[in-house]
């Protein structure tokens, strides 16, 4: 279970005759609301420390200025918590908006201290060591508004600290030598940090720039039966303290932290230094290790303080060498933090480690290695590697991470999923030599995976050779819908996207029930320079090079060849792919192409143009409600288009058309099939696909370019 506090909302509507008492309460009628808080119960045996002392509510009403309300607040009293439920009543002006903030904590506790009318909150980080009364819950409910009717809602709240918890895996040992009642009534211990912020802003929930350092002073250790679990593994807590930290997902690093361990009893006085200790708030850090014999290995591992981890950081803490980054690498489910430095792929890894590397971190990979997943700035080098990933992907990037890739000689991965995947909000590099990623477990079935896939960023840099195949239905070559896909200065480019698939197989005549699949490079952005794309293949409803079914795409080519861009059924050998044009802005697709000094041969599927946009399955897509721009720059352009589809310009039943080809280029365009009935245009070699000029064609303003001269309107 969470710990969490749970507030239920109720707006109820007063009479007409509500009186109007102040100027605020003039703009409208008066609305009740209700709060009902409930306390968390026991939290189980994962977590000390779970909010049993937060017996007393404070909270505090402001305009959405920042402006405080005191009739609208309790902050020095506060509120009872009895049987863990509460309930507060506060009458709102209906139709505005409003900010509460709410805070839970023992009322014996006075380390915090608060400025309500500014929204901050100062705490103080002098007193004992473990003491559970610091424990305390917080939300800020933002932009509350009472209309008519009934208003009901959760409001969670939860700790604004990061607990840090040492737990001892040797505390046995000086209960075995003494006894067990002595030593757990006389171990104490300390904790000392350095700077870590102690201001909060209640309203933006974001902690200030102001700092100092905690010195929590001796005080017996927790006296809680419960042990310190950590992968499956119980510790015995010998401290528990709690500092402020930021939100989000990613740690803050807190330099140093000291804690002493003392029992006076037996003569044991143990002092551990522990560096660069990750903090993020609501979680625990937990550090675990040998305090009192010999200190053979110890870890710093960051979770969520609920039931299911969120994450997990190891960190030894102390000398790092390459047999504890194997031995550690075994652990199951957690992230290895592993400091600047040149490191080995371990022979071994258990399922779910993810090595997070510091700035400055380079891991060697062998010729045959296991799958395995990193974090942080971290460089890879793959040395004729070959990882075949008979579940999942070979390389996984999780979240933020920041990876480059150096390849020697030939490296090649492959995966049931993607080869190499890269998450939203992730970077990769590629560089080196020679590079085959095969997603999909290389099979046109189901769902399958991409080369190199992923919505983060993708940048291949300096990379002699690169072949990246998709397969299935999320089988990018390289890329993916979001992704943003730079190759830059690539000697050879050979790609190919899910379902390979130029011609409508099943559906001839619409398509409708051809298999999805996806770019061989493709991406919301993708930009060539000075490289070399000898084959690309777009998968069934997808652009060789650009957008896949219904998705928008910005390509810009400089000084580059492409020798063969294929586009799949319905799709641009370069550009748009299927799409369902509309009046509704939501289903407007935006192509952009911007080519320049290039040399280019592109080839539509059926029904798409060689460079330009695919197939419009609604019959509606025009210049208002569609993007479609084309500019090429003194290039040498091939380019053919598919059935009833341009050249260059638009697929069939697309008449949204914009740019131009300047006279310093060289363009031979041709369509392949420019008739399909009397009562339609023809499709033109540059310009537009076969329109129907009582729907899609009809508001349609031609300004398409070529050296300088309007093209043509498509005639009948």
């Amino acid at each position: 279970m969470k710990r969490i506090f749970y507030f239920i909302l109720a707006a109820v509507v007063c009479a007409a005759a509500c009186q109007k008492v102040d100027q605020i309460e003039q703009v409208g009628a008066k609305s009740e609301v209700s709060f009902e808080v409930a306390l968390p119960g026991a939290l189980g045996t994962k977590a000390i420390a779970d909010g049993e002392k937060a017996l007393v509510l404070y909270y505090a009403t402001y305009t959405d200025q920042g402006k405080m309300i005191p009739s609208l607040s309790n902050t020095s009293e506060g509120v009872a918590v009895s049987g863990k439920t509460a309930t507060i009543r506060l009458q709102l002006v209906k139709d505005l908006n409003y900010d509460v903030v709410f805070w839970a904590q023992a009322q014996q506790c006075s380390a915090f201290a608060f400025d309500w009318e500014n929204a901050k909150m100062t705490v103080s980080y002098d007193g004992v060591a473990n003491d559970d009364y610091r424990d305390a819950f917080y939300a800020v409910r933002q932009n509350l508004k009472v209309t008519d009717g009934l208003l009901q809602e959760t409001v969670t709240l939860y700790r604004p600290f990061a607990q840090i918890n040492f737990g001892s895996a040797d505390y046995q040992s000086v209960v075995d030598y003494y006894d067990q009642a002595s030593v757990d009534a006389g171990m104490q211990s300390s904790l000392v940090s350095a700077e870590v912020p102690n201001t909060l802003d209640l309203l933006t929930e974001s902690v200030g720039t102001e700092t100092a350092a905690a010195d929590f002073t001796l005080a017996a250790i927790p006296n809680d039966p419960r042990l310190l679990e950590v992968n499956k593994v119980g510790y015995k807590y010998v401290s528990m303290n709690y500092v402020l930290a930021p939100k989000g997902t990613e740690p803050a690093l807190i330099s140093s932290i000291t804690a002493n361990f003392k029992y006076t009893g037996g003569n044991i006085d143990r002092t551990v230094k522990v560096d660069n200790v990750p903090v993020l708030r609501n979680h625990r850090t937990n550090i675990i290790g040998n305090f009192f014999t010999e200190i053979a290995i110890m870890s710093i591992v960051l979770d969520e303080m609920f039931e299911k981890p969120d994450f997990n950081i190891i960190d030894p803490g102390v000398e790092f060498t390459q047999k504890k980054l194997d031995s550690l690498a075994r652990i199951a489910g957690t992230e290895l933090y592993v400091p600047a430095g040149t490191w080995n792929l371990p022979s071994e890894i258990a399922e779910g480690v993810v090595f997070v590397g510091a700035e400055g971190t380079i891991i060697n990979v062998g010729t045959a290695a296991l799958p395995f997943t990193v974090g942080g700035d971290i460089d890879i080098v793959l040395d004729n590697t070959v990882i075949d990933a008979a579940e999942g992907s070979a390389l996984t990037l999780v979240e933020n991470a920041d990876v480059k890739v150096t390849v020697v000689g030939k490296a090649e991965l492959s995966g049931a999923a993607d080869a190499i995947s890269v998450p939203a909000d992730a970077t990769l590099t590629l560089t080196g030599n020679e590079l085959v990623a095969v997603g999909g477990a290389g099979v046109d079935d189901t769902y399958g995976g991409s080369g190199v896939g992923g919505q983060g960023v993708i940048n291949v840099d300096a990379l002699n050779y690169l072949t990246a195949k998709g397969y299935g239905k999320g089988g990018y070559g390289i890329g993916g819908e979001n992704a943003r896909v730079t190759i830059k200065d690539v000697k050879s480019v050979s790609a190919r996207g899910g379902y390979p698939q130029a011609e409508c197989l099943n559906d001839p005549k619409y398509g409708k029930s051809e298999p999805e699949g996806a770019p061989a490079i493709g991406g919301a952005v993708i930009f060539i320079e000075g490289s070399t794309v000898n084959k690309a293949e777009g998968g069934s409803k997808a652009a060789a090079i650009g957008a896949r079914y219904w998705q928008d795409t910005d390509i810009t080519i400089l000084n580059s060849t492409i020798s063969e861009a294929l586009g799949g059924n319905a799709s641009a050998g370069i550009g748009g792919s299927r799409y369902a044009g509309d009046i509704s802005a939501d289903n407007k697709q935006i192509v952009k192409i911007y080519i320049e000094n290039s040399t280019v041969n592109a080839i539509g599927g059926q029904f798409g143009a060689g460079i330009g946009s695919g197939y419009d399955t609604h019959c509606t897509a025009n210049a208002t409600n569609s993007v479609n721009d084309i500019t090429i720059v003194n290039s040498k352009i091939k380019a053919i288009g598919g059935k009833y589809a341009a050249g260059i310009g638009t697929g069939f039943h697309a008449a949204s058309l914009t740019g131009s080809i300047d006279a310093d280029s060289t363009v031979d365009a041709v369509c392949r099939e420019d008739f399909y009935k009397d009562a339609y245009t023809r499709a033109q070699n540059v310009g537009y696909g076969v329109v129907d000029p009582a729907r899609e064609y009809k508001d349609a303003v031609v300004t398409f370019t070529v050296a300088g001269t309007v093209i043509d309107a498509p005639v009948k």
